[in-house]
């Protein structure tokens, strides 16, 4: 085995006929087939959620601050009615001393060929430690799936656009992730159980942008691996398991140049004013 995963998706060839590989085939293989054991849940009380957020940081869950991983930090999402892609950047991240379910993060957003600057916070406002009866023994044998606890946390996200630009506003709503306790502090994103409200995406973000000026908004989701459930949100929008491609009548949606490698968070990259 081993399910080390560095980033949501791989390129397996670049060719016409994007290719992709999620986490799906990890999920699969790590659940006993035709399963129906639900979910087993136990809500925290406050001093044993403040006591889980005080010992472990999630800020690497977000955000990896070595150039190797660079990529990581890079997220796709669904933008507006027609669920046009949008793309973050997290750049840094960091965790409130005191409070600490608080998160300040920092990055810019890509949507269409605008890109805007944003500066905002995560607050976990809620954790659950959960049980999923359905996993195999496999995850106890492999030495980067073996956890002391699984969490899901609930919060709420803000990100504030530069109110000086054009066309700016703000992207806020409910965010959900899965984690993984381990030895000596460390933890993981939680792949590997899909009945989660994070879908087993990681990490999953549901809400809105709303326009400072007009205060209309548009619906948003993204996600760290998006594509683990994106076929519930635009009808066969990828297809396979283990390869998957995504469907040709979307690719107008802001997925035709999804191999490209364009690095548009660069510093030196010009931004639409």
């Amino acid at each position: 085995m081993g399910f080390t995963i560095q980033s949501c998706f791989k390129q397996k060839e670049k060719t016409p006929n994007t290719s992709i590989i999620t986490h799906k085939e990890a999920i699969d293989s790590l659940h006993v087939k035709n399963s129906d054991s639900s979910i087993i849940y136990r809500s925290l009380s406050l001093t044993e959620t403040k006591s889980v957020f005080d010992a472990y940081d999630l800020s690497r869950l977000m955000v990896q601050d070595t150039a190797i991983d660079y990529y990581y930090n890079r997220i796709d999402g669904f933008l507006g009615k027609d669920r046009y892609r949008i793309e973050f950047y997290f750049s840094d991240i960091s965790r409130d001393s005191v409070k600490t379910n608080t998160y300040f993060i920092s990055g810019k957003s890509k949507f269409k060929e605008t890109i805007r600057p944003f500066k905002g916070k995560i607050v976990f406002d809620s954790l659950t430690i959960f049980k999923d009866p359905s996993l195999t023994t496999d995850i106890y044998q492999d030495e980067y799936l073996k956890h002391r606890a699984l969490y899901e946390a609930k919060g709420k996200f803000e990100f504030l656009e530069d109110s000086l630009l054009k066309s700016t506003g703000k992207f806020e709503g409910q965010i959900y992730l899965d984690f993984a306790t381990k030895d000596k502090g460390e933890t993981i994103l939680w792949y590997y159980t899909n009945k989660t409200k994070a879908q087993g995406a990681g990490y999953k973000a549901e809400g809105n942008w709303k326009s400072y000026l007009t205060n209309n908004s548009k619906p948003l989701i993204f996600a760290k691996d998006l594509f683990i459930f994106a076929n519930n949100i635009l009808k066969d929008f990828s297809f396979g398991e283990r390869s998957v491609e995504i469907n040709e009548k979307y690719r107008n949606l802001g997925w035709q140049d999804f191999w490209e490698s364009n690095e548009w968070w660069v510093e030196n990259k010009k931004e639409i004013q």
